[in-house]
């Protein structure tokens, strides 16, 4: 597409030869260097060469290191399964075949005689509670030792996954720049460069940009206003088609003419303020951009905070005076005017929320505490949903209907389903009202608050009903099967038939018949997005697989069939997902392995999980307290292993001295597929004009 066609995101109706060009450019595919073609809109190329099913997962990594890093977790989490269903579950399975099968001839239609014999069922998937002393002390001593063999694999797979994926990760401006906060509004570029040479000896030549991102929120809400303005004006003379209409309306559309007028000049203004980097414009954040790398990783080692100390400000926001006087603190970079300073490694750029650089740290944290209240909340209302189709499933143990127990039992499975799908969108609502400052952090905040509220109501909410109230034990294994099946099948089969792809593609074929109507109300802008790929939502990925694996490590003694359906549905669900990134999702935010990090943190809760699941199914389904010493000592050295393999950090980047490259800006600029000039919404067309100028 030729740059030198102006791109008005505004233009009504649009021009759907730069439809059709945003549409290609949106794709996933590896960038052709012999046509270099760039989308006036979003500045990617237009012409990609296709990427094959079978492509090995690595080569994704232009992408972001996050998105190999998914498909590698899904293969490896498989085999990690797959190793604890034969430690743990073989065993269970076999006692249970042995009692049930063979001993008591277990009947698949009669189910009180089954029960009678402590024999809990549901098409022929069954757990036992009449184990010898022997047996029960042999399952407790498997699951010891599958908490050993959990924390191991998860140490194995998140080394394996920093040596396997570092050296083969491409610069990016990412690996030149810094980021600084709750830095002073009023420095200028000379105090800034003074303040690097001073603290940490960098040299003013070696600094290649200073970068203020400003308050651009009013900025974005006044070209969304103009937006909205332009498609109420366009939707008006598409409806008008008769003279009276005309008059009447004229008014209105007077009016709506004077409120675009009124937002163009505010957006103008705003420009022109940016382009003289207006004082009270900016925010408390600067990006630098050094020479040498090198120079980089040295100012990040210097700066690195103590992991306890970085969580205590981020989640409870303590004073810092307080925390730097126990911390014995001393160095003089930290505070400016009295002032404290953060620095860590920039986010690419493609990763940068600009808008919501504006918003307060501990703005951020009321909001955070806000959003998670009201998703516990949703959580108290699914288990009292829950508990009122168990309770009326408990008062037909009278009644001889078989059917009505197992269709109330697949209610209840369906149920929790529902409401993790409630969540899911909830999540996905406050996650945006929490003002993250990336979409990394934004994804990862969706995952981690998604996959526990997620697990609390999928696993613990049955579970603690069948504690706390009269529930039934075969109503609980009829639940249990439900459940782990809607997660075998739904997985794959939402990520193949999205409802939310098939409602795009209906609006998309609405749109091109309107097209030779002339009655197209959307603007250039809101049509680009309308036939883009629908958005790679890999928080929710991520989270519905770990919220799978963690409940199937809580049940792996009490139902460990459940362990095996979800190995089959990881491997289902892995194919589903490349499928959809590789052929029909846009091309997905940059994102980088700290949310596969936090992933790897938050499955550090599964040896836990396991000494939990088998002395819960020993003291509470079975009723027996004779091995509580040994799991009294599973719990204590579950909970060690879980603090150790949290506490213990591989570093995500190499160091220079490690990789023996030393990487200059200059000479990696050119490898750049972006850089942040544009990819800020202010900034963007001043830096297509360059390009294109380089270009030519």
């Amino acid at each position: 597409m030729n740059q030198n066609n102006q791109y008005n995101p505004f233009a009504m109706p649009p021009d759907f030869k730069l439809v059709y060009a945003h549409a290609k450019a949106k794709q996933v595919g590896y960038q052709n260097q012999n046509q270099q073609e760039y989308c006036p809109c979003c500045n990617m190329s237009i012409n990609k060469i296709p990427i094959g099913l079978c492509e090995d997962i690595i080569k994704l990594q232009f992408l972001g290191e996050g998105i190999p890093l998914f498909f590698q977790s899904i293969k490896l989490y498989s085999i990690l399964l797959l190793l604890i269903f034969v430690l743990v579950g073989i065993y269970n399975i076999i006692t249970t075949s042995d009692l049930c099968y063979k001993e008591y001839h277990f009947s698949l239609m009669d189910t009180e005689k089954n029960q009678q014999q402590g024999c809990y069922h549901f098409v022929g998937v069954a757990y036992t509670v009449n184990k010898t002393e022997t047996q029960l002390t042999i399952q407790a001593v498997l699951a010891f030792l599958g908490t050993f063999f959990v924390t191991a694999g998860l140490f194995f797979i998140k080394r394996f996954q920093q040596k396997n994926l570092h050296f083969s990760i491409n610069s990016s401006p990412s690996d030149f720049t810094l980021l600084l906060r709750n830095y002073p509004y009023n420095h200028e570029k000379q105090q800034i460069e003074q303040y690097f040479q001073y603290n940490f000896n960098v040299n003013p030549s070696s600094i290649v940009k200073i970068i203020r991102p400003l308050n651009i929120q009013d900025y974005m809400n006044d070209k969304k206003k103009k937006n909205e303005k332009l498609q109420e004006q366009q939707k008006i003379y598409a409806l008008m088609t008769r003279p009276e209409e005309v008059r009447e309306k004229s008014s209105i559309l007077n009016q709506i003419m004077l409120d675009i007028q009124v937002l163009d000049k505010q957006i103008s203004l705003y420009e022109q303020q940016i382009t003289l980097n207006n004082l009270y414009q900016r925010t408390d954040y600067v990006l630098v951009t050094l020479q040498d790398e090198s120079e980089v990783d040295k100012i990040i080692e210097k700066s690195k905070q103590n992991k306890w100390y970085e969580v205590i400000m981020d989640y409870f926001g303590c004073c810092d005076q307080m925390l730097n006087y126990f911390s014995s603190d001393t160095q003089k970079w930290k505070f400016i005017n009295g002032q404290r300073v953060y620095i860590r490694r920039a986010p690419e750029p493609l990763d940068i929320i600009w808008e919501n650089f504006n918003t307060s740290h501990s703005e951020k944290r009321c909001k955070r505490l806000l959003a998670l209240s009201l998703n516990f909340f949703v959580v108290i209302i699914g288990a009292s949903i829950v508990y009122g189709i168990s309770y009326t499933q408990n008062q037909t143990k009278s009644s001889n209907s078989f059917y009505v127990k197992y269709v109330l039992s697949g209610l209840c499975a369906l149920a929790i389903l529902i409401i993790n799908q409630i969540l899911e969108m909830l999540i996905k609502i406050t996650s945006k009202y929490e003002k993250h400052t990336t979409y990394t952090n934004e994804t990862r905040s969706v995952m981690v608050t998604q996959t526990i509220m997620q697990f609390i109501n999928t696993a613990l909410v049955p579970f603690g009903l069948f504690i706390f109230t009269d529930f039934d034990q075969n109503n609980l294994a009829v639940s249990l099967f439900f459940i782990f099946l809607g997660n075998l099948l739904i997985l794959p089969i939402l990520e193949i038939l999205d409802p939310l792809y098939v409602l795009k593609l209906i609006k998309q074929n609405q749109l091109l018949k309107e097209q030779d109507k002339r009655q197209i109300i959307l603007t250039q802008q809101q049509t680009h997005e309308l036939f883009e790929g629908p958005d790679y939502r890999i928080a929710d990925k991520y989270s519905s697989i770990y919220k799978s694996i963690l409940m199937s490590m809580f049940y792996v003694c009490i139902f460990p069939y459940g362990m095996m359906m979800q190995v089959l549905s990881l491997f289902l669900y892995f194919w589903a997902c490349k499928y959809t990134l590789l052929r029909r999702c846009s091309y997905p935010p940059t994102i980088n392995r700290n949310l596969n990090d936090s992933t790897l943190q938050l499955l550090g809760i599964s040896p836990i999980l396991i000494s939990a699941g088998s002395a819960c199914y020993q003291f509470v389904l079975i009723n027996t307290y004779s091995n509580m010493i040994l799991h009294t000592i599973n719990m204590i050295l579950s909970c060690f292993c879980a603090g150790a393999y949290l506490y213990f950090k591989f570093d995500s980047k190499v160091t220079q001295t490690d990789s023996a490259v030393y990487l200059n800006y200059y000479e990696e600029k050119m490898k750049f597929q972006t850089d942040y000039e544009q990819c800020n919404p202010v900034t963007m067309k001043q830096a297509q004009f360059q390009q294109e100028y380089k270009l030519q």
